[in-house]
């Protein structure tokens, strides 16, 4: 009796534990993924990686040479696109620095002129060049008519009136027979009268000394600087 009692227990725990290690291996089966998914289930694809080098080396890059001495690394090109990229466009420099050159070649039609003189009349515009380079075009030293612009109230000359001009300075590069170039910074005149005298007692300014070969001597003398 004792034994038969002993062969039944054994029997039932032999039970029990299979029945426990069946029910284990279906709940590890649940958890697994189906081999081949149904069409109908959605399909969430795996996120992409997030390192740093993973990120810079999906940017193209220019194929180089594996056999030129300079070809960077795959991975230093992919770690450090910026600094080797070949691609990259060069950085902006400032445009050269042009020199200061006059908009017009010489004095021409309405040309503004400051007067250098103390006749009165303080700004004239040129009308018409009497002996100058050109028909219309006039230099240092060349006689221009000229309307009054601007002049002072008590002055020998009034606003409206047209008067005789010799140009005193210019904003042009004048070439000289030594080599030497002469410049002012804006184009001057002296109001003269029809014997070629100046009308006023004083000069303003520097003049060139090309006015010697004009035959102005006079206003030569009444100029403060001659050039």
């Amino acid at each position: 009796m004792l034994a038969g009692l002993t062969a039944r227990r054994s029997s039932n725990g032999v039970a029990a534990a299979r029945s426990a290690v069946a029910r284990w291996t279906a709940a590890a089966v649940r958890l697994l993924p189906p081999a081949h998914p149904s069409p109908t289930a959605p399909i969430h694809p795996s996120p992409a990686p997030t390192s740093h080098a993973t990120r810079i080396s999906t940017t193209p890059f220019p194929t180089t040479s594996a056999s030129s001495p300079s070809a960077p690394s795959s991975l230093f090109a992919r770690t450090f696109p910026s600094t080797i990229s070949p691609s990259s466009p060069p950085a902006s420099t400032p445009a050269p620095l042009l020199p200061l050159t006059p908009s017009r070649a010489f004095i021409q039609l309405r040309t503004n002129l400051q007067v250098a003189d103390n006749s009165g009349a303080r700004r004239v515009q040129c009308i018409k060049v009497l002996r100058g380079r050109g028909p219309n075009a006039a230099g240092l030293g060349d006689l221009i008519i000229a309307s009054v612009k601007d002049a002072e109230p008590r002055g020998k000359v009034r606003k409206g009136e047209v008067v005789t001009c010799v140009v005193v300075r210019a904003a042009t590069h004048h070439k000289r027979a030594d080599g030497t170039e002469v410049r002012f910074d804006g184009p001057a005149a002296v109001v003269i009268s029809k014997a070629g005298e100046p009308v006023g007692t004083r000069v303003f300014g520097p003049v060139p000394h090309e006015l010697r070969g004009r035959k102005m001597l006079k206003l030569l003398t009444l100029a403060q600087h001659v050039i």
